[in-house]
């Protein structure tokens, strides 16, 4: 009697692990399904992020090429002047000399500049 009792013991432990694996294997399925959607969600939000971060490092980019820009204008301008600034002092240098040529007296202690 007790070989049949452990037989029907171990028949009900084995239909109820069954009973309760096939149940929960659904309800494992569901969960699983669930974070599968969740970890593509998270994946798609990762890949706007990247997307956007991308879009700042373009204009980023853009602006820096602009500044490039702006700098070489104002080397530009900056060799203008410095032309410019030499052929100030030829003229001056002219000037002065036509004053001396038609009998202006010097100018004492004066170099020139200011």
């Amino acid at each position: 009697m007790d070989v049949l009792g452990a037989l029907i013991n171990g028949l009900v432990v084995a239909t109820s692990a069954t009973v309760l694996g096939w149940v929960f294997r659904g309800r494992f399925q569901a969960v699983e399904a669930r974070i599968d959607r969740l970890e593509d969600r998270v994946g798609q939000r990762f890949d706007l992020v990247e997307h956007r971060f991308d879009l700042v490092e373009h204009r980023f980019d853009l602006v820096e090429h602009r500044f490039d820009l702006v700098d070489r204008r104002f080397e530009l301008v900056d060799r203008r002047f410095e032309g410019l600034e030499g052929r100030l002092d030829v003229l001056r240098s002219d000037l002065t000399a036509v004053a001396l040529a038609v009998g202006a007296p010097p100018r004492s202690g004066q170099s020139g500049r200011h």
